[in-house]
């Protein structure tokens, strides 16, 4: 206990207090004499492990991200999402503010990190020449992908501020001759040339409306034979417990959008001129749904 209390810079017995409190839900193991080691859940928390979980839970701790949750009444009362700031959505709080952008990022990276290989697990994405990975961020889906089948190529698409930042990691990793950075809005259009648009965690964050553009933009685009693939946390139809349902709640306040059912994909891309062709459930919380053009010849799997 001693040895970590002038390094945070907590009072002993407050820390004792919260670390006790932790323990039996599995972040901590306490021993005799006040002393604590981290579970497998706990070394999560660490910076330097592999599937760390550690910026996630900082966003979860900032005031103006748990202070949207106090504004939950309000979202329920309305449907409307909290104002991270008071004034604000989200997205442009977090444009006019860059260091909650940056630990906003962090989070995002690490809800990504390891989980897009259980994402794409299982799925043969090597039949693809290229894939556009569409509000792709930093790219670390696409990267994975990358890795996994050498040959494909990628474009990583999205905001002009965002997409840049993906640029030194595909020069790390050796990808860089393989995959593209492509700037511009999922609103306006998307680039043109895949036969895979593949959209994570992005529909989530908006309502149907205008999810339905996003995936139009794509079916513009949409080469014949081409794909284009959700990848969501999907809320079971039954009342059986789901991450999910939870998550929606988080949409609810956060960005206004929502976790949706598998029937309620298939309408969205009915609506979009899209055709659902199956889902397919992964290692990890997302289920990854396949879609091609209304108008395409049934697809052979």
């Amino acid at each position: 206990m001693r040895a970590i209390v002038q390094p945070v810079g907590a009072d002993e017995n407050a820390l004792y207090r919260v670390l006790r409190m932790l323990a039996p839900s599995g972040v901590f193991r306490e021993l005799p004499g006040k002393r604590f080691v981290l579970t497998e859940v706990g070394r999560l928390l660490r910076s330097d492990h592999p599937d760390s979980m550690r910026a996630f839970a900082a966003y979860n701790g900032e005031p103006w991200h748990w202070g949207m949750w106090g504004q939950l009444e309000g979202a329920v009362r309305t449907g409307q999402p909290a104002r991270a700031d008071g004034t604000k959505p989200l997205f442009e709080f977090l444009a006019d503010h860059p260091e909650a952008a940056a630990v906003f990022d962090a989070a995002m990276a690490d809800l990504s990190n390891a989980r897009d290989v259980s994402a794409i697990s299982g799925y043969d994405f090597g039949q693809f020449k290229t894939i556009i990975d569409v509000g792709g961020g930093e790219g670390r889906l696409v990267r994975s992908v990358l890795h996994e089948f050498p040959n494909v190529t990628g474009v990583i698409y999205d905001l002009p501020g965002v997409v840049e930042r993906a640029r030194a990691q595909l020069i790390a990793e050796g990808l860089a001759s393989r995959c593209t950075l492509a700037a511009g809005s999922f609103f306006d259009s998307v680039p043109p040339g895949g036969d895979a648009y593949v959209l994570k965690q992005v529909l989530h964050d908006w309502q149907d409306d205008k999810a339905v553009l996003i995936l139009a933009n794509c079916r513009r685009v949409l080469e014949p034979g081409g794909k284009v693939i959700i990848i969501e946390a999907v809320v079971p139809e039954s009342g059986e417990p789901s991450i999910a349902k939870l998550s929606d709640i988080e949409m609810l306040v956060i960005t206004g959008g929502r976790e949706r059912t598998l029937r309620e994909y298939q309408e969205l891309l009915e609506h979009a001129g899209l055709r659902y062709v199956a889902a397919h459930q992964t290692r990890s919380p997302f289920t990854l749904i396949e879609a091609c053009a209304k108008d395409s010849a049934p697809l052979n799997r």
